[in-house]
């Protein structure tokens, strides 16, 4: 209580409200909020985790401070958008599956087999598709979901290096031949820190924007040395 008291009489936030792309490796976000925390002890985290336009419409509707969004799909000319790292994303298929067999795909042969693809939760992006390549879709609301159904086999999507690259070294999933989806079936991603012009962020959403940024430009991995910085 104490603490909470002193960070107030400072303008310190009492909660940090954040929303984070689903396609965005978790575990940074995490080291960062770790980070702030240490400076700003006081601070409660609300942490929600969303795809496609999820981050960008928290910000509008003034749900979150803070959003960590990827890719170009969603802009919106109320909010700020910095640059922070690129994510990968490529095809794959369970190891199980008939498109994992050596050789290189057409849009054709992708289209004959069932596609895993996420859902928006809002509606920025209705009447458009992302990357669908099939007329048979299986529509799922989160990326764990995604991965599950990949990995057992149903159909075939688009997941994060990050979060299949263990599969992939264990042969459960393997990676689609196919220039239909970038170069080895990659793309690389762009990820942003996104906030409200209108409202500036306070002393542990700088400290947090700090931290991540640092932290995915080195990989994903924390700083042995807890610093923050003010933005510039």
């Amino acid at each position: 209580m104490r603490a909470r008291a002193h960070g107030l009489g400072d303008g310190v936030e009492s909660e940090l409200a954040l929303v984070v792309d689903t396609l965005f490796p978790i575990a940074a976000v995490g080291a960062a909020l770790t980070e702030m925390r240490t400076a700003y002890p006081s601070v409660s985290v609300r942490l929600a985790v969303e795809p496609m336009g999820g981050p960008i419409a928290a910000l509008t509707e003034r749900r979150s401070a803070l959003a960590v969004t990827v890719g170009e799909d969603f802009r919106d000319p109320r909010l700020a958008l910095d640059a922070i790292c690129s994510v990968q994303i490529i095809a794959v298929a369970s190891a199980s599956h008939p498109l994992a067999r050596r050789g290189r795909k057409s849009v054709a042969d992708l289209a004959d087999h069932l596609q895993i693809v996420l859902s928006d939760p809002t509606p920025l992006s209705e009447g458009r598709n992302f990357g669908v390549l099939s007329p048979q879709i299986c529509r799922v609301s989160n990326q764990d979901t995604k991965h599950a159904m990949i990995l057992a086999g149903l159909g075939w999507g688009r997941l994060p290096l990050w979060q299949v690259a263990r599969d992939l070294n264990e042969r459960r999933l393997v990676r689609i031949e196919t220039g239909a989806l970038g170069r080895n079936a990659a793309l690389a991603m762009e990820a942003y820190l996104a906030h409200r012009l209108d409202e500036p962020l306070g002393p542990a959403a700088h400290a947090f924007a700090d931290a991540l940024t640092r932290i995915a430009a080195h990989g994903s991995k924390p700083a042995s040395k807890t610093k923050t910085h003010k933005r510039r």
